[in-house]
């Protein structure tokens, strides 16, 4: 399970957010699930870790102004995460940043992580760092971020260095060399990869490429958009590999034939050269269509699906998926993620307004609750007086909902099938 923590973060004022390996973001327009969402993608981005950069390839975030909560009075937001630690699962990963104004960018002001057995409080000014230590604080994390009570005396870290640019894990490599001897020195030994939310991280955009009559073959690369998808999936049709083909290729067609949107899928080579360009076949049963001419359920849900397919221990966000898909295909999207989480070990955190994808979830959880491994929860997105807030509302093994589910998130759905009943 991993946490997030918001302070003064966009429409949050103070919040904490448990996860799981099935996450669904629910809850009426303006609530916070996109900030939410973009939050997890800079907490798992290089980029973030590198130099604290709130823009990326794949989310901008903007200025100061368009970060901090626009009713607090603190001149400051906070942002912080809770993860096991990857190098010892029996420990966690803590981390708390501290961000303030200078020209309307957020800059870095306070850092509280622990290292080792250590809770270091780390203060950064334009010409030196500071930091102080303590004993590691084990107490749920929920206590841990409000914490700061530290012994007054400072420690000033004594290697030369430039504000803003050194990273997180050399950070704590310089405090963790200065305050570690020995053998806790030689086991304590951080990594980029380590910090991050999410080491193995994709964000899928909720509108895909556009469907193509011909396609290149050296579009490799990732894209949000799925621009690169046509060419995994003609190698994956033409590999060596029989076993993850065949896998790849079977639940495919399943979910095809479930959703019914395809019964087959074929890439025809439009030449004899790896170089040569290719065309995607739509099959269904003697009909064969192009795929820009088939409808747009198929073209923005196929790279959806092949990338979960193609991909294995690896966290995704996705908005909407149910966009131009049917119910019933809405529902077998449920079915889908449940085999993507339990044969390939992925996450997913799903902004969506489907309950026929949730519910089938459900489903498929209460038939097979004797062998599952995994938990699911709903985070239910709402908007107060006070800002936004989520309320975690999880699933059960046999698939039913806690018993601490509110009144509203069952009227968000009884509503939208009123209005549904009107029409």
């Amino acid at each position: 399970m991993e946490k997030i923590f918001l302070k003064n973060y966009k429409g949050f004022r103070h919040q904490i957010i448990s996860l799981e390996q099935v996450n669904f973001l629910v809850g009426e327009n303006s609530t916070g699930k996109t900030s939410f969402l973009k939050v997890v993608n800079l907490l798992s981005s290089a980029e973030f870790w590198y130099d604290y950069e709130f823009n990326n390839n794949e989310v901008e975030l903007g200025y100061f102004e368009e970060i901090i909560n626009k009713q607090t009075e603190d001149k400051f937001f906070q942002l912080g995460i809770e993860k096991k630690n990857e190098n010892n699962e029996n420990d966690e990963f803590r981390i708390l940043f501290e961000f303030h104004e200078l020209n309307s960018i957020p800059i870095l002001k306070l850092m509280k992580v622990n290292i080792a057995n250590f809770d270091v409080l780390i203060n950064f000014s334009p010409k030196q760092i500071r930091y102080r230590i303590k004993q590691e604080n084990r107490v749920e994390y929920e206590k841990w971020v409000n914490d700061f009570d530290y012994p007054n005396t400072y420690k000033v870290l004594s290697r030369p260095f430039r504000r803003g640019i050194l990273p997180v894990y050399y950070i704590t490599h310089l405090i963790g060399s200065e305050i570690l001897k020995g053998n806790n020195l030689q086991k304590f030994r951080p990594s980029f990869n380590n910090e991050m939310l999410y080491s193995n991280y994709k964000w899928l955009a909720p509108i895909r490429a556009k469907a193509k009559r011909t396609y290149e073959s050296y579009k490799i690369k990732f894209s949000p958009e799925g621009e690169h998808i046509p060419s995994i999936l003609r190698q994956i049709l033409s590999g060596k590999n029989s076993k993850d083909k065949a896998k790849i290729i079977s639940a495919l067609e399943q979910f095809g034939k479930d959703s019914n949107l395809f019964n087959k899928i074929e890439v025809r080579e439009l030449g004899k050269k790896n170089s040569s360009p290719f065309e995607i076949i739509i099959k269904y049963e003697d009909l064969e269509i192009k795929l820009p001419n088939v409808g747009y359920g198929v073209s923005q849900s196929l790279p959806l699906i092949i990338e979960i397919l193609s991909s294995k221990n690896t966290c995704f966000s996705i908005q909407q998926p149910e966009v131009h898909l049917h119910p019933k295909a809405q529902s077998a999207f449920g079915s889908f993620l449940f085999n993507a989480v339990k044969i390939d070990n992925n996450k997913f955190i799903i902004e969506t307004h489907s309950d026929f994808t949730i519910n089938r979830l459900r489903y498929k959880l209460h038939n097979s609750k004797k062998d599952i491994e995994f938990n699911s929860k709903v985070l239910f997105f709402e908007r107060g007086s006070e800002g936004n807030t989520i309320t975690n509302i999880n699933i059960n093994k046999d698939g039913s909902y806690s018993e601490k589910v509110p009144s509203t998130y069952r009227d968000f759905f009884i509503d939208e099938e009123l209005k549904l009943l009107e029409i």
